[in-house]
C-alpha cells in the first residue's frame, strides 16, 4: 500500500559535486532531506520514480536517480528501494501503464517508458554503496523480474521499521513510500534556462494545485498535463508526476475492489447463516462498503477516499526561473 508520497526537484545543485561553500538555494537541500526522512520513517519499501535526462551529457545515471539516491542516503534509514525510470517524453498512456505497474508490483511487458531496478539502503553504520548507484542510466525497455529482488533482514515484515499492515480485505502489504523526482517549467522568467514563456505559469499552477489538493483526490489532475506543451515549457517532471497519478489511482481502485469483495463475502455469509445461530452471527458491513459491493453510488466516493493524501508539508519556489516543489503527502487515515 502506498502510504506516503514525497516530491522533490531534480536539481543538480542538490548533489555534493555541485555544492559550493554557500548553497545556491539556501535551505533547499535541508527541506528535501527533511521531507524524504519524514516520508520514509515508517516505510519498508521505497519506489523512486524519475525521468531520463532530456539531453544526456555523460554515461552517468540520470540526474533524477542520483538526486534520489543522495537524499535517501541522507536519511540513514534502512529499507528496500526500487527505481522506476520513465522516458522524459513518454506519452500519457505509457505513464499510466508504468503507474499501474508500480501500484500492482507486477512485471511489465516491453514498454518504452523505462526500467525497474531493485536494491536496498541500509542504516548508516553498515551502509554500502548499492550496486545500482554505480550503474549507468538504464537503456533497456523492460522491467527487471520482481523475483530478482530480495528483502533485506532489516525490512522484513513485522520489523519495528516498516512492518506489514492489513488493508483491502485484510491483505497484508508493505508500507511503501513513492519518491518522485520532478521539476516544473524551466521557462518562468526571462533568466530561466528556456527564457520566459507565459504559458509556464498556467501549467505550473495546475501542478501545484493538484499537489495541494491531494486530500480531495487532486493528484489525478496531473494526467491532464499535455506532453507536447510540457516539452515546449521544459517541464522535466511531467512524466514522473503522471506515473504518480496513475499509481495512486490504481492503488485506490485495488483497495476499493478488495473492500467491496470483503463486504460481498460478509453479506453472503450472513445470508447463509442459520437463523438464531449464535456462532454464525451476521457480520455487519458499513453502509458505504455495502453500497460499493452492490454497485451503488458510494463506490466512487470510497475509491476517492483511498486516493486521498493529506498534505504534511509543501514548499514551492522558483529559483533561476524553474519551479521547484518539495512536498510530503501522507495517505489519509
Amino acid at each position: 500500500m502506498i502510504t506516503d508520497v514525497v516530491i522533490v526537484p531534480g536539481a543538480p545543485l542538490l548533489l555534493p559535486e555541485y555544492q559550493g561553500r554557500a548553497p545556491a538555494v539556501p535551505g533547499l537541500l535541508e527541506s528535501c532531506v527533511a521531507a524524504v526522512r519524514d516520508a520514509v520513517a515508517t516505510a519498508a519499501h521505497v519506489v523512486v520514480v524519475h525521468a531520463t535526462d532530456r539531453e544526456p551529457r555523460s554515461t552517468r545515471p540520470a540526474v533524477g536517480l542520483r538526486v534520489a539516491d543522495h537524499l535517501l542516503a541522507e536519511t540513514h534509514v534502512g529499507f528496500t528501494v526500487e527505481h522506476v525510470s520513465v522516458a522524459w517524453d513518454a506519452t500519457v498512456e505509457e505513464c499510466v501503464a508504468t503507474g499501474q505497474a508500480v501500484a500492482s508490483s507486477t512485471v511489465s511487458d516491453e514498454t518504452s517508458t523505462g526500467v525497474r531496478q531493485r536494491g536496498a539502503f541500509a542504516p548508516a553504520h553498515d551502509a554500502k554503496a548499492p550496486p545500482f548507484a554505480a550503474e549507468g542510466d538504464a537503456k533497456r525497455d523492460v522491467f527487471a523480474p520482481v523475483g530478482d529482488a530480495k528483502e533485506p533482514p532489516f525490512a522484513a515484515g513485522g520489523d519495528a521499521h516498516g512492518g506489514v499492515f492489513a488493508s483491502g480485505g485484510g491483505a497484508k502489504t508493505r508500507r511503501t513510500t513513492v519518491l518522485v523526482v520532478a521539476d516544473g517549467s524551466a521557462r518562468r522568467t526571462e533568466k530561466a534556462p528556456g527564457h520566459l514563456d507565459p504559458r509556464s505559469h498556467e501549467v505550473d499552477d495546475l501542478i501545484v494545485e493538484a499537489i495541494r489538493d491531494s486530500a480531495r483526490g487532486g493528484l489525478e489532475r496531473l494526467l491532464e498535463l499535455d506532453p507536447e506543451v510540457c516539452a515546449d515549457l521544459l517541464v522535466a517532471g511531467r512524466a514522473p508526476l503522471q506515473v504518480l497519478a496513475a499509481a495512486v489511482a490504481t492503488a485506490a481502485d485495488a483497495a476499493t475492489a478488495a473492500d467491496a469483495a470483503t463486504a460481498a463475502d460478509a453479506a453472503t455469509g450472513a445470508a447463509a447463516a442459520p437463523v438464531g445461530d449464535p456462532v454464525s452471527a451476521p457480520v455487519s458491513a458499513s453502509p458505504a462498503l455495502s453500497a460499493s459491493a452492490a454497485g451503488g453510488g458510494d463506490a466512487g466516493r470510497e475509491r476517492t477516499a483511498y486516493g486521498r493524501f493529506e498534505v504534511v508539508s509543501c514548499e514551492v519556489s522558483d529559483p533561476f526561473g524553474v519551479l521547484y516543489v518539495v512536498a510530503h503527502l501522507a495517505r489519509a487515515r
